[in-house]
Order: structure tokens, then C-alpha cells, then sequence
């Protein structure tokens, strides 16, 4: 074997993956048919968005949709699945699960039979830290890993049957912190990377562009969705990277329903407000987007030195 391939190496067919601009090996996917490499959103089958489709169940799809299998990692459970979404601080009133399980027999709890209980908890590093380090919350979750249940308030064990815990946190920071690997170790971890500019940008310019070729907008207005979008991408990114949450600006937490918000608000003009004239228009259609980035963005800042930073921007 070491000797054939030492006579005669073997030659490389194909072209190399032609990385262009800020691509990278992991934009490009080989195509067996053609015998080359193309970029993942060629992959994507063209976009139909139905007529008087909601904002919020519009679902376009991006380079990560086709590169992590597009419907395959769509929802998370199974058909009749119960799932509840529970923040940490209501964890430590022990009925808020109990009261949504049925008793199967003496001492154990569970979903209707034949089916399964979801416990969502969000925000699952949130919990403050006590003087010793605990987290009272985390350890009345981490009671049900160790011993498939918990102790009521009349300190009999309650065993819970067809229960399963899923869990979503953010990195340690802003109020977040660390959470013991003594109740981690329970967990398969899915880190998610963050979402790319690009691909912010392609989803939320395919929704608008949308709402203004489906609905009378001028041509003008039209052609200045790409430039609304970037300007909010702009800013939306500026605020994460300026506008960090402190002890006394906790609620100085930025996200994409921010960025949804703007756009959002720019979709709820209808055409007949607008002008005729297409400058003018899309004179106005800029100011509305500037009302709307004051009223997610600004009205959430709590100083004057935080307000004209951010209209300086």
C-alpha cells in the first residue's frame, strides 16, 4: 500500500474550495453531482412567503438552517409531549411542578400515562449565589437528578416517573454566573454559536423585502430596505458591544427580539401614509425607523451620556 501510493500519488480532481471575501471552508458544501464546491445558500430552495403571513411565524431559512440539516433540527420534543416553561425563580415553590403532575401511585408522580413531561427552565445561571456558594434553586433541580425526585414540604419524597429537564443559559456575565458541575454533569451540553451578521442581515432583509413587494410601496422604498437593515444590524451590534448591563443598569440586555422589534415596527406603515413623491417617501420611511430604533433602543437607556451615545452612532 505505501509503495503503490508512494509511485503513483494520487491527483486531485477537483478544484479547491474557492474562498472568497470573509467566507470560510465551513460556507461551502461539495456537490456529488456537478463534482464541486458551492456555497450552502445555493443549496436553499426559493422562498414563497403566503400572502398575510404573520411576522412571527415567518421562518426563512439561512447557510446554518442548511448546513445543521434545515427541518431535521426545526422543534424541539415529540408529538404530545406536555411542556412548561418555568423561570428559576418560581423553582422554589416545589407545587408549581407537583401541581401539574398526576399521582400514579403512593410517593410517585408523573405525566397522564403514556405520555411525557417537559420541564423547560430558561435563564438557568440567573440564580444569585448564597454566602457559602449554593444556589437553593439549582440544588432543588440537581435533588431530582440525584434521586429522580424531591422532598415536599411535609419532607416525604416525592419520585417523579416520564419527567425530563431541559435547560437554557447564557454565558457568565450581566447577572449571570456559574453554575456547579455537580449539577451540570446530568446534562448533554449544546453550546450554540452565535448567529452571523449575514445571516441577520439575510433574514430580516428577506422580511422586509417581502412586506414592500407584496404590499404598493414605491420603488424608492424598496430600494432603501437594504440600507435599513444594515443600519439596524449596525446599531443592534453597537449596543451589545457599548452597552453593557451593570448593577445599575441590569436591564441593559440586548437581543434579536430588539432587532425584530425595529423591523417589526417599520412593517406596521401602510403604503397610503407615504407621500407620492419616492424622495419624499422614503424620507419618511427613515424617520419612522429612526422613531422606532428610539423607541426599543433608547427608551430603555437610563442617562443622558447613554442617550446621545447612542444618537451619535
Amino acid at each position: 500500500y505505501e509503495e503503490y501510493f508512494a509511485s503513483k500519488p494520487p491527483l486531485m480532481q477537483t478544484a479547491p474550495i474557492p474562498l472568497e471575501g470573509s467566507s470560510t471552508v465551513y460556507d461551502y458544501c461539495f456537490d456529488k453531482a456537478k463534482l464541486r464546491w458551492q456555497l450552502w445558500t445555493d443549496t436553499l430552495p426559493a422562498l414563497a412567503i403566503p400572502p398575510g403571513s404573520l411576522f412571527s411565524d415567518l421562518i426563512i431559512p439561512t447557510k446554518d438552517s442548511a448546513r445543521l440539516g434545515g427541518d431535521k433540527l426545526e422543534g424541539l420534543g415529540l408529538g404530545g409531549m406536555a411542556r412548561r416553561g418555568l423561570g428559576v425563580g418560581q423553582l422554589e415553590d416545589r407545587e408549581e411542578i407537583d401541581g401539574r403532575l398526576d399521582k400514579r401511585k403512593k410517593g410517585v408522580y408523573g405525566p397522564p400515562p403514556g405520555r411525557k413531561a417537559v420541564v423547560f427552565v430558561d435563564d438557568l445561571n440567573m440564580p444569585a449565589k448564597e454566602t457559602y456558594g449554593a444556589q437553593p434553586p439549582i440544588e432543588l433541580l440537581r435533588q431530582f437528578m440525584d434521586y429522580k425526585g424531591w422532598y415536599g414540604r411535609d419532607n416525604l419524597m416525592r419520585a417523579m416517573v416520564d419527567t425530563q429537564f431541559v435547560a437554557a443559559m447564557g454565558p457568565p456575565g450581566g447577572g449571570r454566573t456559574f453554575v456547579t458541575n455537580r449539577y451540570l454533569r446530568h446534562f448533554n451540553l449544546l453550546a450554540l454559536a452565535q448567529v452571523s451578521d449575514d445571516t441577520l442581515a439575510h433574514i430580516f432583509r428577506t422580511i422586509l423585502d417581502w412586506h414592500l413587494t407584496s404590499l404598493p410601496f414605491s420603488p424608492a422604498v424598496r430600494q432603501a430596505a437594504p440600507a435599513i437593515i444594515q443600519a439596524t444590524l449596525f446599531l443592534y451590534s453597537q449596543s451589545i458591544a457599548k452597552l453593557l448591563p451593570t448593577p445599575t443598569k441590569s436591564h441593559y440586555v440586548f437581543n434579536l427580539r430588539d432587532f425584530a422589534r425595529v423591523v417589526q415596527g417599520c412593517m406596521m406603515l401602510p403604503p397610503s401614509s407615504l407621500p407620492v413623491d419616492g424622495s419624499a417617501a422614503v424620507l419618511m420611511f427613515k424617520r419612522l425607523w429612526v422613531h422606532e430604533v428610539a423607541r426599543v433602543f433608547q427608551d430603555r437607556l437610563v442617562d443622558d451620556q447613554d442617550r446621545e451615545w447612542l444618537m451619535g452612532q
